[in-house]
């Protein structure tokens, strides 16, 4: 009987944590909206207590929204009380539970420059990470209307911790949706502190700030997260080697990152997924507690930006498109 009520206590201490990190990983335009605004981006909505911690990066929001706005919700940020972004009578206000003055008359963002950045800005909701979980994110523009909708979802990755014997000064922290159709994931990030910062120019080294999927499946024992995952009896080449993260902005996000392992989403879940610096160390780990199932079809388009390194990677999906920001193509990494 003591061991099933451990069981059970420690059950609900994983999920209340896997609540408590949260993204936003599409917008899609708000319902009967018909403006020219297509707001694109990703949000982490980290929960402490009664307290949400907002992280975006967004583009397609209203260029307007670089100076002072006075209508109501202009340029708002605003987790609403619905939980669909399909229908607008569902949407509903903004949800917090405190009482009192709305947390979220001035909680908006600045595009004064491109994309629109913000790392850890709190808004105390008096709710908690199971409270917001699948409610609707909303955008507003300089006039206050609502433009664009994303989901509130738990996170596949998050609450990274140190890697076992790394004792530099980098602290990772972010969230990640990891998705999979067939035998190809894709990955969608957002980090907002503890990342390299020379991962803003091209690397050379084996894993250089690399975003990977290990073999091992918990972050307390480098001697067995092992090396990269992938099935090679179908896929002969490392597909980790090119999957970077870039620090020319913070947050650093990617979207729809395309990985094909020659695994399944049920192989995939449970595996450790580990960051490394410019130099290829092993920075920081965390287990991948949930995979979904993607919806993209199969047609991508590429498109890469002079010899800068940078690009954007659009791909098709069912019902999204997603963008990769400033993705490095111009590295190589060996497994």
């Amino acid at each position: 009987m003591a061991f099933s009520c451990a069981t059970a206590v420690l059950s609900q201490l994983l999920l209340a944590r896997a609540l408590d990190q949260a993204i936003v990983s599409s917008f899609a335009p708000y319902p009967g909206y018909a403006g020219d605004l297509a707001t694109e981006g990703v949000m982490s909505v980290i929960s402490t207590n009664d307290t949400q911690s907002l992280s975006w990066m967004l583009s397609g929001v209203d260029p307007r929204c670089n100076e002072t706005c006075t209508a109501p919700n202009c340029c708002g940020v605003h987790i609403h009380v619905g939980k669909t972004c399909s229908d607008a009578t569902s949407i509903g206000g903004h949800y917090w539970t405190t009482g009192g003055t709305d947390p979220w008359l001035t909680i908006m963002y600045n595009s004064t420059s491109m994309p629109a950045l913000e790392t850890d800005l709190a808004v105390v909701t008096g709710a908690s990470g199971e409270d917001i979980s699948g409610r609707a994110m909303v955008i507003h523009d300089f006039d206050g209307s609502r433009i664009a909708c994303g989901i509130i979802a738990n996170a596949s990755v998050g609450g990274y911790v140190t890697y076992p014997g790394y004792d530099g000064n980098l602290a990772t922290a972010g969230v990640m949706q990891v998705y999979s159709k067939d035998v190809t994931q894709s990955l969608t990030w957002i980090f907002t502190a503890g990342l390299d910062t020379r991962c803003s120019a091209a690397c050379t080294a084996a894993n250089c700030c690399g975003v990977h999927i290990h073999v091992g499946m918990n972050c307390s024992d480098k001697d067995t997260i092992g090396g990269h995952y992938w099935n090679s009896t179908f896929v002969a080449a490392d597909p980790w080697a090119m999957i970077m993260y870039n620090t020319s902005h913070m947050p650093s996000v990617m979207s729809d990152v395309m990985v094909s392992t020659g695994y399944m989403e049920d192989n995939i879940e449970g595996h450790t997924m580990v960051i490394h610096d410019f130099d290829g160390g092993r920075i920081a780990c965390s287990p991948i507690t949930d995979v979904l199932e993607g919806m993209w079809t199969e047609s991508t388009t590429t498109t890469t930006s002079g010899a800068s390194g940078s690009s954007d990677i659009s791909f098709a999906h069912t019902g999204k498109v997603g963008v990769a920001f400033g993705a490095l193509v111009s590295s190589l990494a060996v497994a």
